[in-house]
């Protein structure tokens, strides 16, 4: 039997991790940042909280959305998008690491770390 509560509290463990580490991240570059509580509901977990960033960087704003636990081929997802352009990168948990992927599902190439989020920032928000 599955213990989903189990899974939702890794989850939330996770999104909490990833949020923390973004957030110190974005301190090093001093950028503005504006943590909010993001509430979920999905099938097995129900609903509950999870946080999510608003970063203003000189370029533009970025988001670093969770998604949810219960996504297809992996173990959560989290969105990475800019405004006002609404470009995305999905970050998705795949056994315990995060891993980079385009819309189209495509890897990015390099592996997750600050200078990836920061690569990811600068193309996210590029003209």
């Amino acid at each position: 039997e599955v213990d989903w509560n189990a899974k939702k509290d890794v989850w939330i463990s996770r999104v909490s991790e990833l949020v923390e580490t973004i957030k110190s991240w974005g301190d090093e570059r001093h950028w503005l940042i504006d943590e909010h509580s993001k509430r979920l509901t999905e099938e097995h977990l129900g609903s509950y909280s999870v946080p999510e960033l608003f970063i203003k960087t000189p370029q533009g704003q970025i988001v670093v959305e969770p998604v949810g636990r219960n996504i297809v081929g992996a173990e959560g997802r989290v969105d990475i998008s800019s405004f006002p352009s609404f470009n995305r990168l999905l970050l998705v948990s795949l056994d315990g690491q995060w891993v980079v992927k385009t819309d189209s599902r495509i890897t990015w190439p390099s592996p997750w770390g600050k200078q990836t989020f920061y690569d990811i920032v600068d193309a996210l928000v590029a003209d």
